[in-house]
């Protein structure tokens, strides 16, 4: 029983580990992503922009970011019997960088949590 809630839980993991980002983010109100003034990640929303800004094109890859606020990417991954949920509400993450752009900027994750 606990074997197969780690392997549930680290498919879960791997799956959206592995999946391209489908939602649309927000730019963060507070930074110009120098790093002097690093946008500032408190959502999210945020982060899912801050992503897309990178990885759209190199110009933004030196971007700075630091995190404000711990960010939930997706609640409930598992249903009540201990499953991976299967209701498709899972909003699918990307890696910043790595696929057509390095990232060379400085991501501060602050002492919070993705």
């Amino acid at each position: 029983m606990k074997r197969n809630f780690f392997r549930l839980l680290l498919s879960a993991v791997l799956m959206m580990c592995c999946m391209t980002a489908s939602a649309v983010g927000t730019q963060p109100s507070v930074g110009n992503g120098s790093q002097a003034d690093p946008y500032q990640i408190a959502t999210l929303e945020n982060l899912l922009w801050f992503a897309e800004h990178v990885n759209s094109n190199s110009e933004y890859a030196s971007a700075c970011a630091i995190l404000t606020e711990d960010i939930t990417m997706n609640a409930n991954v598992l249903d009540s019997d201990g499953r991976l949920n299967s209701d498709n509400t899972f909003t699918a993450w990307t890696r910043i960088g790595g696929h057509t752009v390095d990232y060379a900027g400085e991501f501060n994750g602050n002492g919070h949590t993705i």
